[in-house]
């Protein structure tokens, strides 16, 4: 944990010289009102924040990794802090991010600051552990592409979690290369939230070519699934032989214990026997 948070430091200052890459962020149009907690209660859910530095109507945060100021970027640029709307861009005279695609997606900033959907690329991710945290989703999600936001919760004891991507193909690789995969040790499930729909339609057609390349490509879906299942089944009965190695290893020390209890029981017994005899032959010569 120490090495990777002094390589993120590195890396960030490195890139620190870079117009696209940049570990700290402006944000301007400050209410007065705002203090060193409001911005940390925005911006620490996009990462490890190092530093936060507010002036009169403008501040600076600094994180750790320069994707996390990214993800800051394209999530907070226009969103309400106490009634002003914040201009988040990279520091320095960096561009800005608000400008074009994002700005759109975004759809004029609405919904929730921690609930609301901005981009329409979205996963609900499932079985997850309750260990996981945000932050382990979303670096477990920038394996496939460029995220956006993250967050887990738990439903009725369940850990679930969101993912949501900035473009298309990196949330469809996702789903091909992160479904039913290992995360914190359990195998975590993938699916879209909307956006189905057009895909499905696109990919119905009369044609019979299209219909057997929709067979093969089930086919070969199926055989990838069938790995992956079969894996995972090697891996639960694994750790379930482990989980029975483990409690016959608890059952057997506690047996142990309990006979070597027994023993000094007895032995104590037979020591305090040997001094009520004592006693007794003791007060028999008196």
């Amino acid at each position: 944990l120490i090495t990777s948070k002094f390589t993120r430091i590195a890396n960030c200052a490195r890139r620190k010289g870079t117009m696209s890459r940049n570990c700290k962020i402006y944000v301007g149009n400050l209410s007065s009102r705002a203090d060193e907690r409001d911005l940390e209660e925005i911006f620490d859910r996009y990462g490890k924040i190092r530093r936060i530095d507010i002036k009169t109507g403008f501040g600076f945060v600094e994180f750790y990794d320069d994707r996390d100021a990214e993800d800051a970027i394209k999530g907070e640029d226009g969103q309400d802090l106490l009634g002003r709307r914040l201009q988040v861009e990279e520091a320095r005279g960096g561009r800005g991010r608000g400008g074009g695609g994002d700005r759109g997606d975004r759809g004029g900033g609405g919904g929730s600051r921690y609930g609301g959907s901005r981009y329409k690329w979205r996963l609900r991710v499932e079985n997850l552990d309750s260990r996981t945290s945000w932050q382990d989703l979303k670096d477990f999600a920038r394996k496939a592409g460029d995220v956006a936001y993250t967050d887990v919760s738990t439903n009725r004891g369940k850990k679930m979690g969101v993912i949501e991507y900035t473009n298309e193909s990196d949330m469809l690789y996702a789903l091909k290369e992160l479904d039913d995969t290992r995360l914190d040790g359990k195998y975590v499930r993938l699916k879209e939230e909307g956006g189905g729909d057009s895909r499905d339609s696109r990919s119905r057609s009369p044609k019979r070519s299209s219909r057997r390349d929709r067979s093969r490509s089930r086919s070969r879906s199926d055989s990838r699934d069938d790995r992956k299942s079969k894996k995972r089944r090697d891996d639960d009965e694994k750790d379930e032989k482990d989980d029975d190695r483990r409690r016959d290893d608890d059952k057997e020390e506690k047996s142990r214990d309990k006979y070597d209890d027994e023993k000094d029981r007895r032995r104590d017994e037979k020591e305090d026997d040997r001094d009520d005899d004592g006693e007794r032959e003791e007060r028999y010569r008196d």
